[in-house]
């Protein structure tokens, strides 16, 4: 009766583990795991559990990492997963683990850094057989099934790191163990010093570098590289380096007339997989429109470029038409799949055309359409297949009103199609990032509609972040993601003083003042820098081993945002233990700037030396600091492209701190009154929008990098 029994409860083990996976994945608060769950494998989500189970059944871990919006994630699950084969090879052999990318990105960044200095594949789905002490010892990206194009089929992976595992253990463990030492250096700070020159080098560096014919980094797949570009910017504008300004517009000219633009829709996919910016990956991020969207406005505060206009406001009514949801906050994304007419998932078939279609919809005005679009046929499609809408002459204006009632058409055939799946996750750190471009955006051209619908959703971020549960990452469905990682911090009160910035009022600040404590918690008090998880959390290395976040993946470094805001609350809260904060984070990775390989990942690191000691500091006085007159001035400020800028509005008995360089200025004649500094120098005082104005643009561009802010030590 007792071995019955056993038996019985052996079998129940063996068939209850993928039932309890399968209502792990159906209930988790991430659409690509509820995609997942009605696959065969044996899927786990990340526990410490997960790894005594690993530990107790002697195998080793098989971890997916990946997101809904991707195309090859889907593939790899339609190919592998959804095998009966290949699923029951994984279960018998390994512990498989399934992530979320964007709910855990921390998990992510650990593990793409390993296949990295692995020489291995990176990106998704990203693929890494782990030790029971969760360290890497093989993987990859995406491997097909079965083998084709040289790629080696992933049965014959899954078998290699199996046999591997079991047979030969010990190369297993020199591996693994060699690839966590190299991890290490990553926890480790890059010490030295930062300057304003330092940063102008760095910039020049970089425009250098851009593509002179087609924009962009690089000569294979191109990606926006945002913070790179808006260091090259900043730098240009602080110096008046106009060919430096004409670079970056450039390359914005190929990304917003290219493929890398959804033209009849609005909005950017995230990369294109070609130099020539021509044929996307058609996976629409919010993180990525966020950040075009806030790169197209500072280029526009100075440019003032109609096509440049068009983008921006066509962006907008992307997000918010397509991403907002009914609660404010937005979606994470759309997926770069969806339903073809004949019910099969291809990627892009929601934002392809068939010229011939294309021209039958045109009618009369087809000839003017394709005097200003072409169609690029896909790489694995016929020449004169469908393909992806792009302008003709990258330097050309806006297209003809003509090619804009075909673009109508487009839109309104483009309804009647599958839509791709959209993400429902609202994650804070990307919410943050909207707000912040959403609120630019309303300040540039004045809208305050606008700027309402940014400050919405940034108190819905606030509300998925902290709640009496806990400190999280985001929500789904109401359930929390994950929990709360620095950059989630770090953005979300930089978006705060972004607002208080263009609204003077004190809950703003006070939600950021009040936001340091948790961010506090993953300072390195010692050494300097932040952590990216907090020592309590189920991270993929032991606490001492945490990871410090000094790239822009592609989003700017969170170390590179804390130590902004540090110095940003400094300056309006006159807390001087902030300043030598923010101070002793950008050094600790100083050394950064000894490594031009580092030049282009590290741009947001770089450039923190234009924002702690060289911004234009405008400080606007008025009895009503959100009154008409106050406004006007301040809309000035806004609407011009200043490189780094510090604008703060007080009333005329507000105390400046020691040191600040308007400390003793004076309202004129009691009215709305603004000073332009810069180093240590100010302007004379200005009543006036123009006076204001020509102020602006003469002191962004002085040579004041030798005469940085200076606070009393």
């Amino acid at each position: 009766m007792r071995r019955a029994v056993l038996i019985l409860t052996g079998l129940w083990m063996v068939f209850a583990v993928p039932a309890q996976a399968a209502d792990q994945l159906r209930e988790a608060p991430s659409p690509y795991l509820r995609l997942h769950a009605t696959d065969p494998v044996d899927w786990r989500t990340w526990s410490d559990d997960v790894f005594e189970q690993a530990r107790a059944s002697g195998k080793p871990v098989l971890l997916s990492i990946g997101y809904l919006a991707c195309h090859w994630c889907h593939v790899m699950q339609k190919e592998s997963y959804a095998n009966p084969d290949v699923a029951a090879f994984i279960n018998a052999h390994f512990i498989p683990v399934i992530v979320d990318r964007e709910a855990r990105p921390d998990i992510d960044a650990y593990y793409q850094h390993a296949m990295a200095n692995m020489g291995a594949a990176t990106g998704w789905p990203l693929t890494v057989f782990l030790t029971p002490d969760r360290a890497p010892f093989w993987g990859g990206g995406y491997f097909p099934e079965p083998a084709r194009g040289g790629m080696p089929a992933f049965s014959d992976i899954l078998h290699a790191a199996s046999v591997a595992y079991r047979e030969d253990p010990g190369a297993v463990m020199r591996s693994a163990r060699a690839a966590v030492e190299q991890l290490r250096a990553l926890a480790q700070n890059q010490p030295g010093e930062l300057t304003v020159q330092k940063a102008i080098d760095v910039g020049a560096y970089l425009a250098a570098r851009l593509d002179p014919l087609q924009g962009g980094f690089g000569e294979g797949a191109k990606f926006p590289n945002v913070p790179a570009l808006d260091l090259i910017w900043r730098t240009a504008i602080a110096t008046s380096n106009t060919e430096q300004m004409d670079a970056v517009t450039q390359t914005l000219r190929h990304m917003v007339n290219g493929g890398l633009y959804d033209h009849v829709g609005g909005g950017f996919f995230r990369y294109t997989i070609d130099p020539a910016w021509a044929v996307p990956h058609f996976e629409k991020m919010l993180d990525t429109n966020a950040a075009m969207l806030g790169l197209m406005v500072e280029v526009w505060r100075e440019t003032r470029d109609p096509l440049l206009e068009r983008r921006i406001r066509e962006t907008l009514a992307f997000l918010l038409d397509e991403l907002l949801m009914p609660d404010g906050v937005f979606a994470a994304a759309l997926d770069a799949s969806s339903l073809t007419a004949d019910n099969h998932l291809e990627e892009g078939a929601f934002y392809t055309w068939d010229p011939d279609k294309v021209r039958k919809l045109a009618e009369e005005d087809a000839e003017a359409f394709f005097q200003d679009f072409t169609i690029i046929a896909l790489p694995d499609g016929p020449a004169d297949g469908p393909g992806t809408l792009q302008r003709i002459d990258f330097e050309a204006g806006s297209p003809s009103e003509a090619s804009l009632r075909v673009l109508d058409k487009l839109k309104a055939q483009r309804s009647n199609r599958s839509r791709p799946r959209r993400d429902d996750k609202v994650l804070v750190d990307w919410n943050a990032m909207a707000v912040q471009a959403l609120a630019e955006a309303a300040a540039a051209f004045n809208d305050p509609k606008l700027f309402g619908i940014a400050l919405k959703a940034y108190d819905g971020v606030l509300d998925t972040m902290v709640t009496p549960d806990g400190v999280w990452r985001g929500r789904f469905n109401g359930e929390p993601v994950g929990p709360s990682l620095i950059e989630d911090h770090a953005v979300t009160m930089d978006a705060a003083l972004t607002l208080y910035e263009i609204k003077p009022v004190e809950r703003l600040i006070d939600s950021a003042v009040d936001g340091l404590p948790l961010a506090l918690a993953f300072e390195d008090e010692t050494k300097g820098g932040f952590y990216h998880t907090r020592p309590d959390q189920d991270a993929p290395t032991q606490a001492q081993d945490r990871l410090k976040p000094r790239f822009d993946e592609p989003n700017p470094s969170a170390n590179a945002l804390m130590a902004r805001v540090l110095a940003k609350l400094d300056y309006y809260r006159h807390r001087l233990q902030l300043r030598q904060k923010a101070q002793h984070t950008m050094n600790a990775f100083g050394g950064l700037a000894d490594d031009p390989g580092a030049y282009r990942p590290a741009a947001s690191i770089l450039g923190l030396p234009l924002v702690m000691d060289d911004a234009v500091q405008v400080v606007i006085m008025a009895d009503d600091p959100i009154g008409e007159g106050a406004d006007t001035l301040r809309q000035t400020v806004l609407g011009t492209a200043l490189g780094a800028r510090l604008l703060l509005t007080m009333r005329p008995n507000d105390v400046l701190p020691d040191g600040h360089p308007a400390q003793y200025k004076e309202q004129i004649d009691g009215e709305p009154t603004a000073y332009v500094c810069r180093g240590t120098v100010c302007s004379l005082p200005v009543t006036t929008p123009a006076d204001l104005r020509r102020t602006l643009l003469s002191m962004r561009g002085a040579d004041f990098s030798t005469a940085p802010i200076n606070r009393p030590q």
